[in-house]
């Protein structure tokens, strides 16, 4: 009884440190989009994450805990995930509402999960729960889109290749995210903390920005967008990202999953207290409905994987 219960309050810990990133992330993802009209999306991600790993590598040099050996292809997973879910999330955020880019990029993983499983790996069928969970979330995802595309969404207008652009890249984001949790979870199985995983996840990503980047704006942004870079750094990523590996560590991936679900709304929420984004009822509609049907597939997962016999091998609920 006494393992049972250490293990439930493990359990809420990681969900109420997922819950806390969701919130941190929302503010972060707002003032972001307002920020990124003024500031290079590039130059703000290199600043950004410089800052970011170099915490993160100062506090591991100073714990001295050693690096548990590891294969190379474990590090360029995490790292490649990393570049696309905040590649695709900053860029996004640019062009679109920040509570459906949030949807967008939540709702494009059970998809992906669907798709691979089932047509691809073939290590699945295709259930009636499945049916309606990717038919309600395809259509969710439609209606964010076309509110996007007709102007109904909180932002208002967007320029018609700017909102091809932000939907693209939140999609890209979500893939990325939900690779990135199992890419994480196998680091932590091997014994790699979490602190260890933030001083090396980003460095693909730097990279990439550093490519990307026009070098006079890059000088441009860190001589005057300094301070707003820093609290970005340390409120919006540091201290959740800290949350979410944590959590990621004390939970399973579906829980993690079904935790990061309410992100859309809290967004929304959120978003409510910027004067630059008004209220979308199709945006609470569109993110609400497409949340009831993730949770939907995620609850139906979950069960099959508790009623799943033991003698059979567990099969990868990704």
């Amino acid at each position: 009884m006494s393992d049972y219960s250490a293990t439930k309050n493990t359990e809420n810990q990681g969900i109420l440190l997922i819950f806390s990133f969701n919130i941190l992330s929302g503010v972060q993802a707002v003032y972001l989009s307002g920020m990124l009209q003024k500031a290079d999306v590039f130059s703000t991600l290199i600043l950004t994450f410089l800052l970011v790993s170099l915490y993160f590598y100062v506090a591991q040099s100073i714990s001295k805990k050693p690096l548990v050996e590891t294969r190379w292809k474990d590090w360029i997973g995490v790292n490649l995930t990393t570049a696309g879910s905040w590649l695709g999330f900053f860029i996004a955020l640019k062009y679109i509402e920040p509570a459906i880019s949030s949807a967008l990029a939540n709702s494009i993983g059970p998809l992906v999960t669907i798709l691979i499983t089932v047509f691809i790996l073939k290590t699945d069928k295709l259930s009636a729960p499945q049916m309606v969970t990717a038919l309600g979330v395809m259509v969710s995802m439609i209606f964010m889109i076309n509110s996007t595309f007709s102007g109904n969404s909180a932002m208002g207008h967007i320029d018609r290749d700017d909102a091809i652009l932000g939907v693209v890249m939140s999609f890209v984001c979500g893939v990325s995210m939900a690779l990135n949790t199992l890419a994480s979870k196998s680091l932590n199985q091997k014994g790699v903390t979490p602190g260890q995983i933030m001083s090396k996840r980003f460095l693909l990503l730097i990279g990439i920005a550093f490519v990307l980047s026009d070098k006079p704006v890059l000088v441009y942004t860190a001589t005057t967008f300094y301070w707003e870079i820093l609290m970005i750094a340390v409120i919006g990523n540091i201290i959740p990202l800290y949350c979410l590996q944590l959590g990621i560590k004390k939970s399973d991936p579906l829980i993690v999953s079904f935790s990061l679900v309410a992100a859309p709304i809290i967004y929304l929420f959120i978003q409510m207290f910027n004067s630059r984004l008004i209220f979308s009822m199709e945006s609470l509609i569109g993110t609400s409905s497409a949340i009831i049907f993730v949770v939907i597939g995620i609850y139906f997962k979950q069960k099959r994987a508790v009623n799943q016999p033991k003698e059979e091998p567990l099969q990868s609920a990704k």
